[in-house]
């Protein structure tokens, strides 16, 4: 595999993280004494230094899929007037099919948000060009449009894999949300996705009223809170419903909900039962607790168990 980069990049390897990295070098960091795009591709395939060539790769995309990839930014930003076209390709696939010497864009590609220092995963499904190829020979990832944002300090991006293939077996899925409070590796990979937007396997990521409950603790595998009045406690992804949402996921339609809960001295309210409430949020509402909402309803017997899941 060779990756072809822009001269004076500074493409490297570190390999005790297993990652591939480019920095953003030269003339082009100031907005004012460039007038195009800054790209940076990492191109898998290539045999020589000439980008409009065929490539050595032998691939069949006859099960792919989606294209995805884990990468992180560092000290860049958006150029303040990027085209509405380039900012809806910020991070993008393009492919040699077949006997091909010219280069193929997937029409699918990523224009969302960014962070610095914190690992992202994009996912795009494939389209039908690059699915009907014999052959994929070469392909790159490219980041489209960034600068410097602190001219005095090194900016960079980083490769930490590439994924083309089946849906099923892709490494991250981003097609659910999962909560389990253990911080293990696999939870701190699956939360550096930008479906997530935080790690909410730390206490300081949830939101909370602190007249109802006490602020969540999480330890062993479980996130808990001491109530402070009759009513009812609430607990909110980062940056609560004051907030402009910082998770990312869409939802297929198919979706349904599982929560493993324990009660310890609660009882009802009212004479049958209690219930637990999840709240659903978008872009254009995050304010109105009522806008989307699934109950489940908790009965007596249930409360009094104190302490069994």
């Amino acid at each position: 595999m060779n990756y072809d980069l822009p001269t004076g990049t500074g493409m490297g390897f570190n390999y005790s993280e297993g990652t591939v990295y480019s920095n953003i070098t030269g003339p082009y960091a100031t907005v004012g004494s460039y007038s195009g795009n800054v790209s940076r591709r990492f191109v898998f395939g290539e045999t020589n230094d000439t980008i409009e060539s065929v490539g050595s790769l032998k691939y069949s995309p006859k099960n792919a899929e989606v294209f995805q990839v884990r990468f992180k930014l560092h000290n860049v930003t958006l150029r303040s007037d990027i085209a509405a076209a380039d900012r809806g390709r910020i991070v993008a696939l393009k492919y040699y099919k077949d006997s091909a010497t010219s280069v193929s864009t997937n029409s699918n590609t990523y224009g969302g948000s960014f962070v610095n220092d914190k690992y992202m995963v994009v996912t795009l499904d494939l389209d039908n060009n690059f699915k009907s190829a014999s052959t994929i020979t070469k392909f790159w990832v490219e980041f489209h449009g960034f600068f410097k944002n602190n001219e005095s300090a090194d900016a960079s991006v980083t490769l930490d894999y590439v994924y083309i293939g089946p849906r099923a077996t892709m490494p991250a899925a981003d097609d659910y949300l999962l909560f389990d409070f253990t911080d293990s590796a696999a939870a701190q990979f699956r939360y550096s996705s930008e479906v997530y937007g935080a790690n909410y396997d730390f206490a300081s990521n949830w939101a909370y009223n602190d007249s109802r409950s006490s602020m969540p603790v999480i330890a062993n595998g479980a996130m808990s809170a001491t109530c402070r009045e009759a009513g009812h406690a609430w607990f909110e992804t980062k940056n609560g419903k004051n907030g402009s949402p910082v998770m990312a996921y869409t939802p297929s339609g198919e979706e349904y909900a599982q929560i493993r809960l324990r009660f310890n001295n609660l009882l009802p309210l009212n004479a049958s039962q209690g219930k637990v409430t999840i709240f659903f949020f978008d872009a254009s509402n995050h304010t109105d607790a009522t806008a989307r909402r699934a109950d489940f309803s908790i009965p007596a017997a249930d409360l009094a168990t104190n302490g069994t899941w």
